[in-house]
């Protein structure tokens, strides 16, 4: 069943709030970047048809956002 609009929203908000413990998790760009990944694809599964566009177009906000840190290792 896919979720609502509201729904979708908190759940892209809580990815992006949760990007700081992500990159702390998984310092390397590669390890980051598939454990953003794998969360939204959690967020993808569920949007409905209507909503399918704005989620994309927002996961890919938060993607080109926070993708580009800085590797600490480096």
């Amino acid at each position: 069943m896919a979720a609502k609009h509201e729904e979708i929203r908190a759940l892209l908000t809580g990815l992006e709030a949760d990007v700081p413990r992500l990159h702390k998790a998984y310092p390397y760009p590669a390890m980051f970047m598939d454990a953003l990944e794998s969360q939204a694809d959690i967020i993808s599964q569920v949007v409905s048809e209507n909503d399918y566009a704005w989620a994309s177009r927002e996961i890919d906000r938060i993607m080109t956002t926070y993708c580009s840190i800085k590797d600490p290792a480096a």
